[in-house]
């Protein structure tokens, strides 16, 4: 599902070419249809602390809070962004619909990461429900956490899975990297990983995930590969709000400049591209000339390496 390479948008292209352009639609196609985002254009139950009216009830600090245990214990358990990205949306969800006491929080978060990662995770963690009981200091019971996983899926009407923007991202990133700056496969964790991290603020969250993904792409590339990410968009007939694409960036870039600096310089002055360039005029000089300027390479020279 993660996998492919966008084809740009060029007159000469073969049938063949045409087949990773569709699954990657498809793809962004299947993520758009399972958004659940309704509750982001409606009254929230949390609040700040400061204007709520009543202190047993979950604020924006409380939910800041959970998250970034939520966070803690994934880390620990090496669980995968989008588990973590899916149950900070559930979580959400929960709390817009329901009016949760303060002392209920920590269960109502541990009972959304058990939901989560059994939709994303292939094989049954062993125990997983003792982990979180002890992860939380034993504030709960595996009895509690149980009664609670059953209350999120009535009130969700069993609709837990959703997309998120992790899912937006790992996709826009399919689409992007068309070329020397798409990157590889652990740059592109660790952005996940950055954006996920970023979720934890109760501003970023409540933006669509749509536009949050394409702020972290922004924030990450620059402009480079948006035009193909754009045209793709406009030709399947998905609008974008620029405005919230800017307010996700501008939350998001603050952070980006100290925990993706060198994924961002690499990307965005193409450094990758001119390495590339650089071997590619090396070698056209050896089949032309007969000669290649000496690389350094160890004790030798790359020239040297090529001779023998």
């Amino acid at each position: 599902m993660r996998s492919g390479h966008f084809l740009t948008f060029e007159k000469a292209r073969s049938n063949k070419d045409s087949v990773p352009l569709r699954r990657l639609a498809l793809n962004l196609k299947a993520i758009v249809a399972k958004q659940r985002e309704d509750w982001k254009a409606a009254e929230s139950n949390v609040k700040a602390a400061s204007e709520s009216s009543d202190a047993d009830f979950v604020s924006v600090e409380d939910r800041e809070t959970a998250c970034r245990w939520i966070s803690d214990v994934a880390e620990s358990l090496k669980m995968s962004p989008d588990t973590v990205a899916l149950c900070f949306g559930v979580f959400d969800r929960v709390l817009n619909v329901l009016k949760v006491r303060t002392r209920l929080v920590r269960v109502l978060a541990a009972a959304c990461l058990s939901l989560t990662a059994k939709y994303t995770e292939d094989e049954a963690r062993e125990s997983f429900a003792r982990s979180l009981c002890t992860a939380a200091g034993f504030t709960f019971s595996r009895k509690d956490l149980l009664r609670m996983e059953l209350l999120v899926c009535s009130k969700l009407d069993w609709q837990i899975n959703q997309s998120t923007s992790i899912d937006f991202l790992y996709a826009f990133m399919d689409i992007v990297g068309n070329g020397p700056d798409f990157p590889s496969q652990q740059k592109r964790i660790t952005i996940a990983e950055f954006l996920v991290s970023r979720l934890e603020d109760w501003k970023l969250a409540k933006l669509p995930n749509m536009e949050v993904a394409l702020g972290c792409l922004m924030v990450t590339f620059g402009g480079r590969g948006m035009f193909r990410l754009r045209r793709l968009l406009a030709l399947h007939g998905y609008s974008t709000d620029t405005q919230t694409i800017q307010q996700a960036q501008s939350l998001l870039k603050p952070y980006a400049k100290m925990e993706l600096k060198l994924i961002s310089r690499l990307i965005q002055r193409g450094e990758e591209d001119e390495t590339e360039a650089d071997i590619f005029s090396s070698v056209k000089k050896l089949l032309n000339h007969g000669q290649l300027e000496p690389i350094p390479f160890g004790q030798m020279t790359f020239a040297e390496i090529v001779r023998c």
